[in-house]
């Protein structure tokens, strides 16, 4: 995974690798200064799910703040990120639901 990154000049600081179940995977890395151009959703995340062979997200992002630093990333399957989306939006709706009911 590392490798196919770097021969696509991706270079990458360091890599942790937590899970690579599939439909869990979860993944941090630190790459060099990205000037903020998106080079981990357009290109990183991309390539990791090709290689995976399962939809990887970019979960979060923390871009550094000077061209010297570096950007750390995670990555996770998309599958659990749309689910946690999912909760969160059903909490949102019977939130806004009660709140309606409430000042009825």
């Amino acid at each position: 995974m590392i490798e196919a990154l770097q021969h696509f000049g991706i270079e990458i600081q360091q890599v942790e690798i937590y899970s690579l179940e599939q439909g869990n995977v979860d993944i941090e890395m630190r790459i060099p200064y990205c000037q903020g151009h998106g080079e981990c959703e357009k290109i990183i995340a991309p390539m990791l799910s090709d290689i995976l062979e399962e939809q990887i997200l970019v979960k979060a992002e923390q871009c550094a703040e000077h061209p010297t630093g570096y950007c750390h990333v995670v990555f996770g399957s998309a599958k659990n990120h749309i689910e946690w989306l999912q909760a969160w939006h059903m909490q949102q709706k019977a939130e806004d639901w009660y709140l309606e009911t409430a000042t009825a």
